[in-house]
């Protein structure tokens, strides 16, 4: 009986320790990596949304806003186009016969970012834009992660021309191409690319197009840049003052008026009702 009550109250071996802590170990490093690849492969697929979304915007916005130009003018180096929206009248219809509006556009790439600029206003349309194409130097185009950096591709891809055209003078069609590139997981980047071929709606066969790309020689001179302000027209002369209307005369009054009633006749008197006769009793009824 004591035996076993001593059995009972005995403590754990060393042994029997090692093998739990080893087994805790065991499981804690099971779900630490469980937990690593998870936010990995979450931030991986985040990141690759990312890219390609980006790509997609630009590519929706570049297409839709040059298949309704007049005109293009693709850069040399394939990296911008500047465009000729046609004039519109105030109820959103097109000029007949078509013509320019006389407002200066383009896109092109500067410092990763693919820029838009209007009426000498610039912005950044989307970041992450890249200069190089590194499908082309891999030929794989189903590759969607990258194991280098956004820097090293660059330094190792092939340059492409985002706008090109199968025409050199006075473009028809312009193909658009778009290559952005975000940061994965650790070291790697996430490379999405979007292509589309866009025909020109609204084409001017005798607009003569060569625009002179911001920060060269004559650019001052550019029939793109919007014209001055046009001067107000002169005021309009003052309206003489309205005569005074004269007052209307009084009206005369009357010279017939018409002659005042006769007085109604009193009613006469009413003669008075005579007395009625007084009713006769009721006979009593003998019993």
């Amino acid at each position: 009986m004591k035996e076993n009550f001593r059995r009972r109250n005995q403590g754990f071996t060393l042994i029997e320790l090692l093998i739990s802590a080893s087994i805790l170990a065991m499981v804690l490093a099971i779900g630490a990596s469980v937990f690593v690849g998870t936010g990995t492969s979450f931030k991986r697929g985040l990141n690759a949304t990312i890219s390609d979304d980006q790509a997609r915007v630009a590519i929706d916005v570049v297409t839709r806003t040059l298949r309704e130009s007049v005109a293009v003018s693709i850069d040399p180096d394939g990296m911008g186009v500047s465009y000729r929206m046609p004039a519109k009248m105030a109820s959103g219809d097109l000029v007949q016969p078509v013509k320019w509006d006389g407002v200066q556009r383009r896109f092109f790439v500067q410092n990763g970012n693919l820029m838009r600029s209007e009426a000498g206003k610039t912005w950044i349309l989307i970041p992450n834009v890249m200069s190089v194409d590194p499908y082309l130097s891999s030929g794989s185009g189903d590759t969607i992660r990258w194991n280098n950096t956004v820097a090293a591709l660059e330094a190792s891809g092939t340059a492409y021309k985002m706008f090109s055209s199968t025409s050199a003078t006075n473009p028809r069609d312009v193909t658009v191409q778009i290559v952005t590139a975000v940061r994965g997981a650790k070291t790697e980047s996430l490379v999405a690319k979007r292509r589309e071929r866009v025909n020109l709606r609204n084409l001017v066969s005798a607009e003569a197009f060569n625009p002179v790309i911001p920060g060269g020689s004559g650019w001052e001179n550019d029939p793109g840049n919007p014209p001055p302000p046009l001067p107000p027209p002169p005021p309009k002369p003052p309206q003489p003052p309205k005569p005074p209307q004269p007052p209307k005369p009084p009206t005369p009054p009357n010279p017939n008026p018409p002659p005042p009633k006769p007085p109604q006749p009193p009613k006469p008197p009413q003669p008075p009702q005579p007395p009625q006769p007084p009713k006769p009793p009721k006979p009593i009824a003998a019993f």
